[in-house]
């Protein structure tokens, strides 16, 4: 199982034992971290607490972001590249000998940098190989009914997510659970709800793994594969 969580911040007691119960729940072999805000010297006390023993993290730009991908020791991940908006990698089954590709994500928060992201994942497309999976916050909506609240969307940034993912081939694999992945967290009339975390594959992925489910989970908010 993958599962891939925006902790917004790994720095308090509360952060980590939310993240603590999730993996003593699902009990996930590869866990993604979005914002953790944590230094790499700090984040290695958080890994001890959720007893991951094998991580690739990628420090905060002064107050946010950071990305970490923790996983088990039965698991084989050689990372090609990592920055601030990506971690990508290849798994390798050593009882197949079957390798695939992935990508944990997190799209820039600001809008009009987000395309920066999307060339990025249109550049790695010529050095991954098939077959390939994206999953993490990608900050973003394919449609205007994944959003609900707040002001519409301006269509230029939905058609650019919409054109990288047709770019790119991929296809969503859906989601089982609540719609949306993220919310402001206000009451009433203020309240805004986005799905802006999602899982997305192409076929030769799928065609390794056609059984495959996505599920939310909203606390913390988390994405699982399965």
């Amino acid at each position: 199982m993958i599962t891939s969580s925006n902790c917004r911040g790994m720095g308090s007691s509360e952060a980590i034992r939310s993240v603590l119960a999730l993996v003593k729940k699902f009990d996930p072999d590869v866990l993604f971290l979005v914002e953790t805000k944590l230094l790499y010297k700090k984040l290695k006390h958080v890994q001890n607490k959720l007893k991951y023993p094998q991580v690739f993290a990628v420090d905060p730009v002064g107050r946010s972001g950071g990305l970490a991908v923790l996983y088990k020791d039965n698991i084989s991940f050689s990372v090609v590249d990592g920055n601030k908006n990506a971690i990508s990698g290849t798994f390798l089954n050593y009882l197949s000998n079957v390798s695939w590709h992935v990508s944990f994500i997190y799209g820039d928060p600001v809008a009009y940098k987000r395309i920066v992201v999307w060339n990025y994942l249109r550049d790695l497309r010529n050095v991954l190989s098939r077959p390939w999976l994206i999953l993490g916050d990608f900050n973003a909506i394919s449609s205007l009914s994944e959003k609900e609240g707040g002001n519409p969307t301006p269509s230029r940034y939905i058609d650019e997510f919409v054109s990288l993912m047709e770019d790119l081939e991929m296809a969503d694999l859906g989601y089982n659970g609540p719609a949306f992945t993220w919310s402001n967290n206000r009451l009433g009339a203020a309240n805004i709800r986005e799905r802006i975390d999602r899982v997305v594959a192409n076929v030769e992925w799928l065609n390794l793994f056609p059984l495959v489910s996505v599920d939310h989970v909203t606390t913390p908010s988390s994405i699982m594969l399965l």
